[in-house]
């Protein structure tokens, strides 16, 4: 009269018989010794006294000790599922996920741990709080369009730095010598100044962080025609954005720091203060919420920080991977999206505004090499230009 419950949930222990042979679903209770009793599957207050000196604590971290030492490879992802008879055969559906293992939240049929014998592909930690994301299966917003434009006029052979779209017709490419303003892809104005990255000011203008070592951010028109400068305290600035209350920001390599500055009076209005919160911050780019985009080359991560220099957001994943990254250079983002050059991996990532990795945009079958800096234009399209002096136009979302 005893009977072996479901695998699936216990409530009661199975019994420690060999001959049963049934499947593996039953709605009744174990009945496996009259005077015993069994608290909740979760936790076992009272041990088996079938054999004896043998008890079990917990059957749903560990196999049960009154069994075989033959497990049941579950088709989900159990590591082992305790065989309560050795006539038991393998189970052939569950619609439920089991509580047998930790790792695996019964409720939600979520990740809440990963296994460790695999690599997560890609993690985004967000606000405190918030715990690890697993990553989904990509999801296409459409399929990309690519072309590749054709740069008209430039004698120059050395490498892109940045790129910015100036409006609808102009183009701005930092090289690693100079600068070239392009209209319509013809090339109108070349500046023979050695710039790091460029972004558009709040009177259209540009503005420039200057070569290594400096400290200078340099103020052009549309046309190339210079300005002005602005000095700052810093030694080695690097990425250039503007945020939509019109102020400059920019990371700086030496003091590993994120600063806004006043763009007409050239004052610092904030810094970051925590000192180990970047350890080279590279590229960066500012969102509508003026949160600050960062890449870090040498963790292989991008940072998402706000305005006052809380870190948000952190996706780290180094490698070659689906969704990993190795050397993150240029950042930007469409309002919705953080879009990453993945430097050596030849690829350009589309990952969500929570940290998720989305999919590729462009890759190296579409002969990307190396992309260096990425920028949206004014129609929406993604631009990329790579190590081989190459410019792409992405067309991935309607």
């Amino acid at each position: 009269d005893e009977s072996v419950q479901s695998l699936l949930s216990y409530e009661k222990t199975p019994s420690a018989l060999t001959s049963v042979q049934k499947p593996l679903s039953y709605k009744k209770q174990s009945s496996v010794l009259s005077d015993e009793s069994v608290q909740s599957q979760l936790s076992y207050e009272k041990s088996l006294s079938v054999l004896g000196h043998l008890s079990i604590e917990s059957p749903f971290e560990k196999p049960h000790s009154i069994l075989s030492d033959e497990s049941v490879q579950s088709p989900l992802s159990y590591e082992k599922t305790p065989r309560a008879l050795k006539s038991v055969q393998k189970p052939l559906s569950y619609k439920k996920q089991s509580s047998v293992l930790s790792g695996f939240d019964v409720q939600s049929s979520s990740f809440l741990q990963t296994p460790t014998d695999s690599k997560p592909l890609a993690t985004g930690s967000s606000l405190p709080g918030s715990s690890t994301q697993r990553i989904p299966v990509p999801m296409k917003l459409r399929y990309s369009k690519i072309k590749r434009l054709s740069l008209k006029g430039s004698k120059e052979s050395s490498h892109f730095n940045d790129i910015v779209a100036e409006d609808a017709h102009r183009l701005v490419i930092v090289r690693k010598i100079c600068v070239e303003i392009y209209f319509n892809l013809n090339l109108i104005k070349t500046i023979q100044k050695n710039m790091r990255c460029v972004t558009v000011t709040p009177d259209n203008c540009l503005a420039f962080t200057s070569g290594y070592g400096s400290g200078v951010i340099n103020i052009y028109t549309q046309d190339g025609e210079h300005i002005r400068d602005i000095i700052t305290p810093f030694t080695n600035l690097y990425g250039i954005a503007c945020n939509s209350d019109g102020e400059l920001v920019v990371s700086d390599m030496d003091t590993n720091t994120i600063s806004h500055i006043n763009y007409d009076t050239g004052e610092v209005s904030h810094t970051t203060s925590d000192t180990q919160l970047f350890c080279w911050p590279w590229f960066i780019a500012v969102n509508n919420n003026n949160n600050v985009i960062v890449s870090e080359g040498l963790r292989d991560c991008i940072i998402v920080v706000s305005r006052q220099g809380e870190k948000l957001l952190q996706y780290v994943t180094s490698g070659s991977g689906e969704g990993q990254l190795h050397t993150p250079h240029g950042v930007c983002t469409d309002g919705e999206h953080i879009i990453v050059a993945d430097h050596w991996n030849h690829r350009v990532s589309l990952i969500s505004s929570e940290g998720n990795f989305l999919q590729h945009l462009l890759t190296k079958d579409d002969g990307l090499y190396l992309p260096i800096a990425v920028t949206i234009d004014h129609q929406g399209n993604l631009l990329v230009v790579d190590w081989r002096e190459q410019l792409f136009e992405v067309k991935y979302k309607d």
